[in-house]
């Protein structure tokens, strides 16, 4: 599986998983011609709304919803992987909890 990349980005420089998200979609938007209900379905969403909302955290991801994400956006396995310790670490309650992911 190859990397996918933005200019000047690699999925290794997010530290934000709902940006990350953001910037590889518009990619595949502007790349691929790929529309949100699309991706949306791609992931295994029923709803493209969740899409958005996840964006613009009103909605947050679990951590096998985070790798559906990151298969329909074409990530490699490391690439998913780091997607979802991002959501790990976004959703850790405590410091303790936060230090332990990275």
């Amino acid at each position: 599986e190859s990397s996918i990349r933005l200019p000047e980005k690699t999925v290794y420089q997010y530290l934000d998983y709902r940006q990350l998200i953001s910037d590889f979609f518009a990619l595949k938007k502007e790349t691929e011609g790929m529309t949100l209900r699309e991706f949306a379905s791609a992931a295994g969403f029923s709803a493209h709304s969740f899409i958005t909302n996840v964006i613009k955290g009103t909605r947050s991801l679990t951590v096998e919803s985070a790798d559906r994400v990151g298969r329909a956006l074409g990530f490699n396995a490391g690439e998913r992987d780091y997607l979802c310790l991002l959501v790990r670490f976004e959703a850790a309650a405590t410091a303790a909890e936060k230090n332990e992911i990275f």
